[in-house]
């Protein structure tokens, strides 16, 4: 790149901007403009002789300021003709659009792929922007969306995070179906879902093939609620730990194994003894599998609801706007304990919400938690808060018993609730059904 700085008056009709400039929409230029019409253009533009080979010059810097210019009627504007490399325009114009934050998250994405294109690394991208190396690894993800779809929602409010959390979808065709609930309520519950599928298909064809490798035979899962087996280990794809653990004398067993490809889940049972027991018809037998469907869908609604609302929680720091409602929070989480008579929240359990390293050693975590409480109580306080809402890690709208599965109207929940609503949070619409008893995994079963 030339460093030839001599500034030359150029008429505005002879500079065209570049058409590989990140930034696609330039905005409103009313009030640069009026700015233009008082004092002038006050920093010179940047350009190279038109990169076409035609007439003129293609505009590397100063995008806005040309059409300001242009919009004040100015005829000519303060210029540095310089040479670059195709690749040097587009760092150059890359790099000031994000000094000045003009570019949104899709034109950062679409700008690194670019680059990319033309043979930069993923390391040198994130030495010359600043940004991490996978801060750029998941920007580049994003350029792969539909840019029609991404279009169409980007009149929600979408933000960083959104974006990061759809970048944990790997495959691309998924990514593009969730892009459309981003922004909505069922966002995260969908990102979630489509992650907890992609684990699924990875692991559970290993899975299977490692209960084949202990000479266990596949039953199917209806055959599990015959009463003839007994459950030994089970293993899930979502697990970090996927690894088939069985006692010794159990590997000395006739093994079997059922597969529950909904939940990613493979189960290793033995035949139990046989007892003296009644056969139970094709219509027991059918009512027990709705049953234990129903009650293991209750367990996993129940427990991505409760990730939804932590993930929230996790968020939450004290600031002036949201100061009385953290408080009205604290309140109102003491009066529940007091009505219900209970109280379990422990150093631990908020020192792991807070992702603060813990200690094993007697009493350290109290200190830890005292430090933190001293150092960051706009952090500390609505973990404190969240965590005593939710008390009991089996707090849930469903209860699981042998008929079925029940309504729960959990008092603590609703609190629970009714204070994260108050500070922005969305309810998605599984969790909404749930505290409103109108889930279908409700089915009118006996009480």
């Amino acid at each position: 790149m030339s460093n030839n700085s001599k500034i030359t008056m150029l008429s505005v009709e002879v500079l065209f901007p570049h058409p590989a400039n990140p930034r696609k929409d330039i905005g409103d230029v009313t009030e640069l403009s009026e700015s233009i019409k008082a004092r002038g253009i006050m920093q010179n533009l940047t350009v190279v002789p038109k990169i076409d080979g035609g007439e003129g010059y293609t505009v590397i810097i100063g995008h806005r300021r040309l059409a300001a210019a242009k919009a004040a009627g100015i005829s000519e504007v303060p210029c540095v003709v310089t040479e670059m490399s195709e690749k040097e325009q587009l760092a150059t114009m890359l790099l000031e659009n994000m000094q000045r934050s003009d570019l949104t998250v899709y034109e950062q994405a679409k700008g690194f792929q670019l680059m990319i294109d033309l043979g930069e690394s993923v390391a040198d991208i994130a030495e010359k922007t600043g940004f991490s190396q996978a801060t750029v690894r998941r920007r580049v993800k994003m350029a792969e969306l539909d840019e029609d779809k991404l279009k169409e929602v980007s009149q929600r409010q979408l933000s960083l995070d959104d974006f990061d959390k759809l970048a944990r979808i790997s495959d691309i065709n998924k990514r593009n179906e969730v892009l459309e609930y981003i922004g909505t309520n069922n966002f995260d519950g969908y990102v979630n879902k489509a992650v907890k599928d992609e684990l699924i298909s990875k692991y559970l064809p290993g899975m299977i093939k490692a209960a084949e490798a202990l000479g266990a035979k596949k039953i199917e899962k209806s055959d599990t609620y015959s009463g003839k087996y007994e459950p030994l280990y089970t293993v899930r794809a979502t697990y970090e730990d996927r690894e088939i653990k069985l006692k010794d004398n159990d590997k000395a067993e006739k093994l079997f194994y059922s597969v529950w490809d909904m939940f990613g889940e493979v189960t290793i049972y033995k035949k139990k003894p046989k007892p003296p027991v009644q056969k139970k018809s094709d219509e027991e037998i059918q009512r027990e599998r709705d049953i234990a469907e129903r009650k293991k869908l209750a367990e996993e609604l129940s427990e991505s609801a409760k990730q939804l609302r932590r993930n929230f929680a996790k968020t939450l720091v004290i600031n002036t706007k949201n100061r009385d409602i953290i408080m009205k929070g604290a309140a109102d989480v003491l009066v529940t304990h007091a009505l219900h008579y209970m109280y379990s929240v422990f150093p631990r359990e908020i020192l792991e919400f807070l992702d603060i390293q813990t200690s094993d050693e007697y009493l350290k975590n109290n200190d830890i938690l005292s430090k933190a409480y001293r150092e960051q109580p706009e952090r500390v306080i609505p973990a404190l808060i969240y965590l005593a809402f939710e008390n009991d890690k089996g707090h849930s709208y469903c209860i699981c018993h042998s008929g079925g599965v029940q309504h729960n109207d959990n008092a603590w929940l609703n609190a629970l609730y009714a204070w994260l609503i108050s500070l922005g949070y969305e309810m998605s619409d599984d969790e909404k059904a749930l505290r409103d008893g109108t889930h279908a995994v409700f089915g009118g079963d006996e009480k």
